[in-house]
């Protein structure tokens, strides 16, 4: 399963979560009503399965020093779907790899 770390930053009663590992990938909500957790799962599934979409490639997840939670897109029925195809994709991308006689190193992954 793949995790990425996620930076939880608080401001009075709202929250804004951002992912070392995609840049231009952020959520927010209110710290009351919002789970953070599934907002970032949520949002790191989306940005999974736009990439996939586009056909860009999908980070390896790293690790983040100041990260403040480790979100698996599984964490929601959203992003079971996103997770499995990135898992996929990063099983061939291995098996590219062992094919060349190169080794990948995946942090944070099962």
């Amino acid at each position: 399963m793949l995790r990425y770390p996620a930076v939880v930053h608080t401001e009075g009663d709202s929250f804004w979560i951002e992912f070392p590992d995609f840049p231009a990938t952020y959520t927010y909500g209110d710290i009351k009503t919002d789970d953070p957790a599934e907002f970032a799962a949520n949002c790191l599934a989306d940005s999974l399965l736009f990439l996939m979409k586009e056909g860009k490639p999908i980070p390896e997840p790293s690790r983040a020093a100041d990260a403040s939670l480790l979100i698996s897109p599984h964490y929601t029925e959203r992003g079971l779907r996103a997770g499995k195809l990135a898992g996929q994709a990063a099983k061939k991308r291995d098996r590219r790899a062992g094919e060349e006689g190169k080794q990948r190193i995946y942090y944070g992954t099962n």
